[in-house]
């Protein structure tokens, strides 16, 4: 394809390309205009930028946090009433898995995809209502899925709906939720985390995949989870 693109550009074809691969820009583009937020952010010819340059000039405003870290962090008093404890827990698939979270901290599993990470938290949540030889938790869990379009949207419903199903489900089927906190609370979330779309109303797949990520985020919260399990959140957000 890129092969064809170029040649037909030297025939006289214009070409309008859109990729956040930046090999691909790199490699066909003659100009390059680079957009954020819905503005033109950066414009000039391929010879005026690389790959960094136009990683830096994307995610700015996080480049920025980084260069004026100090590099350190402040610790956080731990909340003991809110955690996950495994200490030697098996299961089908899982062997001898020991660690310890508590309210206050971001826990990270990492490894080739495979390995076990996908199983420690679809246990957590499946026992975070029960008791298990080797794993204890203390606290409401919700769960992000990775897989957002087949086991997280609900397609067909709207960035409202899809924020507040978890919280609805886990009230009682009888139970009477105030409208108005939940307006308040997607308003709250919807801002906060910066989703863009034109309005909370809109349909979720009306949304691009990070902003639809954030939506499904925002459900744990606004469920008013102490425990949030994250399964791969960023996979398919560029």
């Amino acid at each position: 394809l890129q092969d064809y693109l170029m040649k037909t550009a030297r025939e006289g074809m214009t070409y309008i390309y859109i990729s956040h691969r930046l090999k691909e820009i790199t490699t066909i583009a003659n100009r390059v205009f680079i957009m954020q937020n819905g503005n033109l952010k950066w414009e000039g010819g391929i010879s005026d930028t690389s790959e960094e340059h136009m990683v830096r000039l994307m995610g700015e405003s996080i480049g920025a946090d980084m260069n004026t870290s100090s590099g350190t962090t402040t610790a956080l008093p731990l909340n003991k009433d809110v955690s996950v404890r495994c200490d030697g827990y098996s299961s089908q698939n899982l062997r001898s898995v020991s660690f310890e979270a508590w309210g206050g901290q971001i826990l990270g599993l990492a490894g080739l995809e495979g390995s076990g990470q996908l199983e420690v938290l679809q246990e957590i949540f499946r026992m975070a209502s029960k008791h298990k030889k080797g794993l204890d938790v203390q606290g409401k869990v919700a769960y992000v899925a990775g897989d957002r379009k087949k086991e997280g949207i609900f397609p067909l419903w709207s960035i409202t709906d899809n924020q507040v199903i978890t919280k609805a489900a886990n009230s009682g089927l009888f139970k009477r939720l105030s409208k108005k906190w939940l307006e308040d609370s997607v308003d709250y979330w919807y801002h906060e985390l910066h989703i863009k779309s034109d309005g909370p109303e809109a349909p979720i797949v009306s949304l691009s995949g990070g902003n639809q990520q954030k939506v499904l985020i925002a459900r744990a919260l606004v469920a008013g989870a102490d425990i949030i399990l994250l399964d791969d959140p960023t996979r398919g957000v560029d």
